[in-house]
């Protein structure tokens, strides 16, 4: 089986002002830095993410750090945002379409040999 790892959609979060219209909340209210940030994070994943069936890969500088896979990839990204620190590290975020389940597994084990993301591999042996 030829599997191929591809980017359907990328994101680019490093000017995250360009979606404080799509914020649900007063961004300018008294939140921390670190909670605005969030907030425009999550306003960008409901905006730009579907809610259908994908891998998803995390990016700083460009450079893959996470892979991982969800039947709903608009609402797994929205948990990242809100409970996850290496969201304060990443710069954008690109998903691949894949509705099947069993190659959604497929393609993010490709992924992540092909990647070697530093946060799939935290606390295993490679």
């Amino acid at each position: 089986m030829n599997v191929t790892v591809k980017f359907h959609k990328q994101i680019d979060l490093t000017n995250l002002g360009k979606f404080e219209k799509h914020c649900s909340q007063n961004i300018y209210d008294d939140y921390s830095e670190e909670k605005r940030r969030r907030m425009l994070l999550k306003a960008a994943v409901k905006k730009e993410v579907p809610q259908r069936g994908g891998v998803y890969f995390l990016l700083e500088d460009g450079v893959v750090i996470y892979v991982g896979r969800s039947i709903d990839l608009q609402a797994r990204l929205i948990s990242h945002v809100s409970t996850s620190e290496m969201m304060g590290r990443v710069d954008g975020i690109a998903v691949q379409y894949v509705d099947d389940l069993p190659m959604q597994y497929v393609i993010e084990a490709v992924a992540i040999a092909e990647f070697m993301p530093e946060f799939n591999r935290l606390g295993k042996t490679v």
